[in-house]
């Protein structure tokens, strides 16, 4: 499959990945779309649409910070998971990113989770031990659960509070 990224920058552009992200992520493990419409403004945040021929097939979403880049959410179609789809645009951030890559994947407990934290080991990332709480993104939704996985799990262990610190802040605006 040849696909292209192409960044999100207005309001028509957002809505081509609507469906796939309202669907993709609980609810508790995502901000009110109108709010990521928002966002889009934002200089360090942006959002990639992954498109085969003129057909939205996945977005990710990334926050470039100082030291290191923050993957708040990544999806591919249902039709389209199994096809390398995921495994090339991952590929493709880790090699073109020096900074260590941090994304946030559910304890691996069930089939699914394992299969993810699975996915992206193989892709070089590691989890960390640490248990990692999801600040809510509204307030009023629940903390979550979750474990970070780093491209350079040798430097999470020095840095791992501070980016927790700058996720909180930046991300979920705490």
């Amino acid at each position: 499959m040849q696909f292209k990224l192409q960044q999100v920058i207005s309001l028509h552009d957002l809505e081509q990945v609507r469906e796939l992200y309202v669907n993709s992520f609980p609810a508790h493990e995502r901000r009110e779309f109108n709010e990521l419409a928002t966002h889009l403004s934002i200089p360090n945040f942006k959002i990639f649409r992954v498109v085969d021929i003129d057909v939205t097939v996945g977005f990710i979403s990334v926050w470039d910070f100082v030291d290191f880049t923050f993957v708040e959410h990544f999806a591919v179609s249902p039709e389209h998971r199994g096809r390398g789809v995921g495994k090339e645009v991952m590929t493709t951030l880790v090699r073109n990113e020096e900074k260590p890559i941090v994304l946030e994947v559910e304890p691996p407990i069930d089939d699914l989770s394992i299969r993810r934290v699975k996915f992206y080991k193989e892709l070089g990332f590691a989890i960390l031990p640490q248990v990692y709480m999801q600040p809510s993104y509204d307030g009023v939704k629940p903390q979550v659960e979750l474990r970070l996985m780093t491209t350079h799990p040798a430097i999470a262990k020095e840095r791992v509070a501070q980016w927790v610190k700058t996720i909180a802040s930046n991300v979920y605006c705490l």
